[in-house]
């Protein structure tokens, strides 16, 4: 999964905010990543950031409807007449 430039937020605090998906939004504080999952903060250690993708490939495979919002808004920012495939 790409990632646009407007994906990444910098919050007041200092801390960067991901949002892969409307309604998916990983936030990075010191030492972790926290992410909600069925209503359920899941905290995954920044020092594996390959464990903490690897998560969220599985989520996004298991929350069909993420992927499809994510490839929703891939394809509004595609130039006019160019295909998304």
């Amino acid at each position: 999964m790409a990632t646009l430039d407007g994906d990444v937020m910098r919050t007041a605090g200092g801390h960067y905010v991901l949002s892969l998906a409307p309604g998916l939004l990983i936030w990075s504080v010191p030492k972790m990543f926290r992410w909600f999952n069925s209503g359920r903060m899941v905290l995954h250690p920044s020092a594996d950031p390959a464990g903490a993708a690897d998560l969220l490939v599985g989520l996004f495979e298991r929350q069909p409807w993420l992927r499809y919002r994510r490839e929703y808004l891939e394809a509004l920012m595609e130039p006019a007449g160019a295909s998304p495939i």
